[in-house]
């Protein structure tokens, strides 16, 4: 009957297959984890996931940057009056934290810019969403209109 098996067509290309699939299923039947293994395994990520999603709750959308403070030159978008001094206290790819001597009504529109910047640079609008009394100053929680390109952001610190 070997002899038989031996003789067939294209027996090189099948044996091998065959031999191969006859070794390799009880393994891999061996190895296959346990439904139960695999439900422990399902509930343990499902529970990590949950614990995550609380503790991360709390967080802001983007990632803050703190740092050196920034110099900034602020003024109101519409006029062309001399513009102001400021510093960037943190920011984000959402906007800025400023810390300045005035206070400004919610729902200001102002134009920032980096005071050591190049005349080249552009004037970024933002619009002022929180103002809190900081010690001697305001702390000024502002939203970028439209967020400018990473190049101009990098200017802000």
């Amino acid at each position: 009957m070997i002899q038989h098996l031996l003789n067939l067509p294209y027996v090189t290309y099948w044996l091998p297959i065959t031999v191969a699939v006859v070794v390799a299923a009880p393994l891999l039947m061996l190895m296959r984890p346990r439904a139960s293994a695999l439900a422990a395994a399902r509930a343990k990520a499902v529970a990590d996931l949950d614990a995550q999603s609380v503790a991360s709750s709390d967080q802001r959308k983007s990632f803050r940057r703190g740092g050196n403070c920034i110099g900034i030159l602020y003024r109101h978008t519409d006029s062309q009056e001399v513009p102001q001094h400021a510093s960037v206290v943190d920011r984000s790819l959402g906007g800025l934290c400023l810390m300045m001597q005035v206070t400004l009504p919610t729902g200001t529109l102002l134009s920032v810019r980096p005071v050591g910047a190049e005349e080249i640079v552009p004037w970024v609008e933002i619009e002022v969403c929180t103002c809190r009394r900081c010690d001697d100053a305001y702390e000024v929680g502002c939203r970028f209109v439209k967020v400018p390109p990473y190049s101009i952001l990098l200017l802000f610190g």
